[in-house]
């Protein structure tokens, strides 16, 4: 399962506290650019 994040939800709030929660955790993630509607990372 992939959690998905907008792409400037992701640069604002996905800073080193929160990258070590993610990795802890093993979640994976797609960041994607909603204006152009495309994935723009995929981080597993």
């Amino acid at each position: 399962m992939y959690l998905a994040l907008g792409q400037l939800v992701y640069k604002a709030n996905f800073d080193e506290t929160i990258q070590v929660v993610v990795d802890e955790n093993q979640l994976k993630l797609i960041i994607v650019d909603t204006d152009k509607e495309v994935i723009t990372k995929w981080i597993s």
